[in-house]
């Protein structure tokens, strides 16, 4: 349980760098 919530948390992570490179890019 604890590995897919922390699995979940860092996705979520991952994507919001992502979204930040995006904005910071355009």
């Amino acid at each position: 349980m604890a590995s897919v919530e922390t699995a979940k948390e860092s996705e979520r992570g991952i994507v919001d760098i992502e979204t930040l490179k995006t904005t910071n890019q355009t």
